[in-house]
């Protein structure tokens, strides 16, 4: 783990250098004066961005990156969380390095040059979609605590030398291990903490626990084989053709409260419902199968899934009715398909 330390510069000066104001007639600054100097620096803000645009828009970016790292100005804005320029340029930059890495190692998959536009549109889309992530976590009290990022990281990169992976991340993105769980890891523990939060939302999922409950009714009343009900019933598109079977699992292969919910399990033996992220689950235990070498616990369940909305259905909702403005000149918002296009191409 990283640690930043900011180091805070005082300008300091002796007392002899220090002028020493005239206690003369001391004046109140005027109520009127404050608003017209209020009302200056709003249009000065207004020019400089318009100036900004037009240079960028003339593809001088290096002034527009100047003036718009030291005013802040933003690029975009979804619902009330702004996106800097700053944060267009250097997730831009990461795009970059990527493709560049990429195209060295697979020139004929890369071999079509992305436009200035093309990229920033790519980067910039999904700066929008991190944005509505934020927000609808922020409005459901959810956070991403540092401890919580590097655990997620470490279980990605889990049996992979450290040096390793600082050598694969600088090279593929140009990112360090901690800029890599900020900009990436995060949003991902976010998405996994939401998708756990709305599963069981009686607003967001109202007739899943009596739709599970039928299933449950069904499963115990019919003759049919596990296998055969699975494929009819569950919604688990990856193992429904093959009754629902999960294969030989590990800890840490499927979501805890299934594997926990399987390993109760005799041969043949069924659970109730179980909950997890994905919605409610029907566990059958096939067959008993002898520990690893090391002595993990191997499992071969098979499931139905009742599943609950998924994550990406709800913040496509969700992004479709909010607030999304774009003020980058050569890039706009296209509500019909809740995308960043290229200005005058559509969706």
């Amino acid at each position: 783990m990283t640690t930043h330390q900011t180091t805070t510069l005082h300008a300091s000066a002796s007392p002899a250098e220090t002028p020493t104001p005239t206690p003369a007639r001391q004046r109140s600054p005027s109520p009127r004066a404050g608003l017209w100097w209020l009302a200056g620096s709003v249009v000065l803000a207004f020019l400089i961005a318009e100036i900004a645009s037009f240079y960028w828009w003339k593809g001088a970016p290096a002034l527009v990156a100047s003036v718009g790292d030291a005013l802040r100005l933003p690029v975009a804005k979804v619902d009330s969380r702004f996106i800097s320029g700053q944060a267009l340029r250097r997730d831009e930059a990461t795009l970059r390095v990527f493709i560049a890495y990429q195209r060295s190692q697979a020139p004929e998959l890369f071999s079509e040059e992305l436009s200035d536009a093309q990229v920033r549109q790519v980067v910039l889309d999904r700066l929008v979609h991190n944005a509505i992530l934020e927000e609808l976590a922020a409005r459901r009290t959810i956070t991403a605590e540092r401890q919580a990022i590097s655990d997620a990281f470490d279980r990605v990169v889990e049996g992979v030398d450290l040096n390793q992976v600082t050598q694969q991340l600088e090279e593929q993105f140009g990112l360090t291990i901690d800029q890599y769980q900020q900009l990436v890891v995060r949003y991902s523990v976010l998405r996994d903490r939401l998708e756990r939060d709305i599963a069981f939302d009686d607003d967001i999922n109202p007739d899943l626990t009596a739709k599970a409950n039928d299933v449950v009714r069904r499963v115990e009343e019919s003759t049919e084989a596990f296998d055969t009900l699975a494929a009819e019933l569950s919604d688990d598109a990856s193992t429904r053709l093959q009754g629902g079977d999960l294969g030989y699992v590990r800890e840490g292969d499927v979501d805890q409260a299934l594997f926990d919910a399987a390993k109760v399990l005799g041969p043949g033996e069924r659970s109730g419902l179980v909950r997890t992220s994905q919605g409610y689950h029907i566990v059958e235990l096939m067959e008993s199968v002898p520990p690893d070498a090391d002595g993990s616990v191997v499992l071969h369940p098979r499931h139905i899934l009742i599943r609950a909305k998924s994550i990406d259905t709800w913040i496509a909702e969700q992004l479709a009715t909010a607030r999304v403005s774009i003020y980058h000149p050569a890039l706009a918002w296209d509500p019909e398909s809740s995308r960043v296009v290229v200005r005058g191409q559509g969706s």
